[in-house]
């Protein structure tokens, strides 16, 4: 079901409901775009530029023909809606984003992906996907993303901390395993992810977290399992970073 595309239903848009068990798919594209929105749990999806996690209150859109990697942690209710970037009337996110999605929009989600695939187009599925689209403009696309770099020596520093952000290495000491010098690094870190290494540690760190709560575990082992020393200073770094509290986050 991953690899319908819009020609062949006969729809410029439609959506989709999946039931997925745990699962990670090699990286590929389409020649169209897709909206994914987990309703409970959360999927994350890599791309060449970063690293993005859809919770219940974000979506993450990938533009046709770009890369990606599709991750489910485990069992869930998957989202999805196709795009064929050609013939919608507005226009999409031009790059990989991730949305926000107030209560509005998830309806309107849930319910496009509830209709058949082969669906009879009518007024009211116009309004819905018309609506939908307007609410999928660019500038609703949000900054949350962890950026990996493309220098191979920045990547295998980011890589391997996307995989484990709670290893609390020095940057010295992920420079000696670059091969690079720990200026050059940090100078890496800032010209292709625009964060200090600090601070894409800290932003790697909260978005593990927010997978880790999305599925269902308490802000105290979120804590500690992403690297902080104690629950105050993780809410603490979660505010400075997303801009609201953890429970906020969920909440809103």
């Amino acid at each position: 079901m991953f690899y319908l595309e819009p020609q062949n239903v006969g729809h410029s848009i439609f959506g989709h409901r999946h039931l997925i068990e745990a699962y990670s798919s090699p990286s590929h594209s389409h020649p169209f775009g897709q909206l994914f929105y987990a309703s409970k749990g959360h999927v994350s999806i890599r791309t060449d530029d970063g690293y993005r996690v859809s919770s219940t209150n974000r979506a993450i859109y990938i533009p046709g023909d770009v890369e990606h990697q599709i991750i489910f942690s485990r069992p869930m209710e998957l989202h999805a809606i196709w795009f064929d970037e050609h013939t919608v009337a507005e226009p999409l996110p031009e790059t990989p984003g991730t949305i926000t999605v107030p209560p509005l929009l998830r309806e309107l989600i849930i319910s496009a992906t509830h209709l058949d695939i082969d669906f009879e187009p009518t007024a009211r599925t116009s309004r819905l996907f018309s609506v939908l689209l307007d609410n999928l403009a660019p500038e609703a696309t949000s900054s949350l993303n962890l950026q990996m770099g493309s220098d191979p020596r920045l990547r295998k520093v980011t890589l391997s901390l996307a995989q484990e952000p709670a290893e609390d290495r020095s940057l010295q000491d992920w420079a000696r395993c670059a091969g690079a010098s720990t200026r050059t690094l940090a100078r890496l870190f800032v010209s292709e992810t625009g964060l200090t290494f600090s601070n894409w540690r800290q932003q790697a760190r909260i978005l593990r977290s927010i997978e880790l709560l999305a599925d269902g575990s308490s802000v105290v082992n979120a804590a500690y399992d992403v690297g902080y020393e104690s629950p105050n200073a993780f809410i603490v770094a979660f505010k400075r970073t997303v801009g609201t509290t953890p429970a906020r986050y969920f909440r809103d």
